[in-house]
């Protein structure tokens, strides 16, 4: 038997250990990096950065563009390849790196000719130019990273002095072979968007997913085991989809405008907040030469500023060296913001004038953008932005052409000319960009005008 001494030692140490098991291990310190200045992908482009574009950059202090420049895919044992856009000239002080898109089939993975060809198909695209880096962009499952991660080594070594960076899933971090796949590249982007499909019940039930979800910030917390830099990949795009009624995908909308989902007739808006708004379509209509049949549903997201900044912040708290937003705003793709949103230093500044014949028009001159707003003026949860004009008596306001504006309504319906405020709607406005009615006023004097829900009332005279 053991001694008393002996006996308590035990009960001792095993109480101790009893104790640590009951302790929580701390997480890691994480490191918190000095941010980079916003970034950004450009998709589906060819033509060059117009000048106001390179000073918007310059406004937000952008200094990396990634650019899709080709999409390939692996079939009959080789790579099949479109060329999106050419080497791009310099841009001063910013960085172009070209983005190879590779389509969502992984049998070029089991091909050891794969990487040698693919790297043929890089220096064929760069030609005489010195490309110091690219990046690949494959949603690879996560149950073949080790097998990309080969393949990523052996794209580097057939190009010595280029970095290869790649976009990831943001669920990576979770595999037991994302390590490997890690130490096969300078740097990674996961895509914090986009991370739930919409299930045919909840559509019919009037629910959907938003475009980021601050729910997802547990994916963002596991990239802080990564061991390579890493931005987050944050959206900066809308998009339209339509739905069947019984609640199944039709499609998403090509070429459409705001104006002509926020102020067609056959709309009607309802906010589901998070950046979604449902629309139910009352009648046959075309959106933008889309046609789209009476009965169904339609979805139009946009990031939430509240889950971007949520999802930004555990970014950068878990490690981000920065933000990389899909995507700048330009040819073919709906973008939320201008680039100078993303900095600190950013304004909307709208302005309100009176032309000489009694048109109105509103300006931003900030560096900002006034962001997209659905509206349907019939429904009071769904105002939309409306510049509000009013006069101290009525006869100010004549009936004339909406102009710029797609709509413009006056409280109560009665005729311009009986009425003491007017209201003018709109969908967005872009920095520098300006709305311009038609002659509305017809008698001097000053009005009063507000921007709502922006900018309260201010004075103005009609000259």
């Amino acid at each position: 038997m053991l001694g008393s001494a002996v006996r308590f030692f035990l009960l001792t140490l095993i109480l101790s250990l009893l104790a640590a098991c009951g302790k929580r291990v701390p997480a890691p310190r994480v490191e918190i990096l000095p941010q980079q200045p916003a970034a950004f992908w450009v998709w589906h482009r060819s033509s060059p950065l117009t000048a106001e574009e390179i000073a918007s950059l310059e406004a937000a202090g952008t200094t990396e563009l990634f650019w899709q420049a080709v999409e390939t895919g692996w079939k009959d044992g080789r790579w099949q390849s479109a060329r999106i856009a050419e080497p791009m000239a310099a841009v001063p002080d910013v960085t172009i790196i070209p983005v190879f898109r590779i389509k969502p089939d992984a049998a070029f993975l089991g091909d050891p000719a794969a990487a040698a060809t693919f790297a043929r198909m890089v220096r064929l695209w760069t030609g005489d130019t010195s490309i110091p880096e690219i990046q690949l962009d494959f949603d690879c499952p996560d149950r073949l990273l080790a097998a990309y991660g080969g393949f990523l080594q052996s794209v580097a070594g057939e190009l010595p002095g280029t970095r290869i960076s790649i976009t990831a899933l943001a669920s990576w971090p979770r595999s037991p072979q994302f390590a490997k796949l890690a130490r096969s590249v300078h740097r990674m982007a996961p895509m914090f968007y986009d991370l739930h499909p919409d299930k045919p019940e909840d559509v019919v039930k009037g629910s959907f997913r938003p475009i980021a979800d601050g729910e997802d910030i547990a994916l963002v917390k596991a990239w802080r085991s990564c061991p390579v830099p890493w931005h987050a990949g944050l959206p900066n795009f809308e998009r339209v989809t339509v739905f069947r009624p019984d609640g199944k995908l039709a499609g998403h909308l090509r070429g459409w405008d705001h104006d002509a989902v926020f102020f067609n007739p056959a709309l009607k808006a309802e906010p589901l907040g998070g950046g979604v708004t449902r629309f139910v379509v009352t009648a046959d209509t075309t959106i933008s030469g889309n046609p789209v049949a009476a009965g169904s549903i339609l979805c139009h997201r946009a990031p939430d500023p509240d889950s971007l900044a949520a999802l930004g912040e555990a970014a950068r708290t878990h490690g981000a060296s920065g933000m990389l937003y899909f995507t700048l705003p330009g040819p073919g793709i709906q973008a939320t913001h201008p680039a100078p949103h993303f900095s600190e230093s950013t304004a909307v500044r709208p302005e309100l004038t009176i032309l000489l014949d009694g048109s109105i028009r509103l300006t931003n001159a900030g560096t900002d953008g006034i962001p997209p707003r659905p509206c349907d003026p019939e429904n009071p949860a769904s105002p939309g932005w409306h510049v509000v004009i009013e006069s101290s008596s009525v006869g100010a306001f004549r009936s004339g052409s909406t102009g710029d504006f797609p709509k413009i309504s006056v409280p109560g319906n009665v005729p311009p000319e009986m009425s003491t405020r007017l209201h003018l709607h709109f969908s967005k406005l872009p920095p520098g960009g300006s709305l311009t009615s038609g002659p509305l006023l017809k008698a001097p004097g000053e009005v009063t005008w507000s921007l709502e829900p922006h900018v309260s009332g201010r004075s103005v005279k009609f000259p």
